[in-house]
């Protein structure tokens, strides 16, 4: 039998949270460094994991325009068109930078 509680929500206060988001940026931000450095035509499965790594982290923290950018990322990357990679890196960056425009507004992070 499945313990059902394994399944439950889990409730995080909304201080927590916030104590949280600047760790979230600054892991975020390490990994856009490392992403920004890859070879776009060489590195091809480590910007699919590193997007990845990114829409799953995103989302976690219901950053959902910064998950949608890295899908698009992790979705697009094994096409081989390097300027459509290097553009949608560019878009994640900007998708990070609103977002932490906005948690530095709405909650004084």
């Amino acid at each position: 039998m499945t313990n059902p509680s394994i399944f439950s929500k889990t409730e995080i206060s909304l201080e927590s949270f916030k104590d949280l988001l600047p760790f979230f940026f600054e892991e975020i931000r390490e990994d856009l460094k490392v992403l920004k450095q890859l070879d776009t035509f060489r590195d091809i499965e480590e910007i699919r994991s590193l997007a990845h790594k990114l829409k799953g982290s995103s989302a976690c923290y219901a950053a959902y325009l910064m998950s949608a950018s890295a899908k698009a990322l992790q979705d697009y990357v094994e096409s081989n068109n390097t300027e459509q990679t290097k553009k949608l890196i560019k878009e994640f960056e900007k998708a990070m930078h609103i977002t932490h425009d906005y948690a530095k507004e709405y909650f004084n992070i």
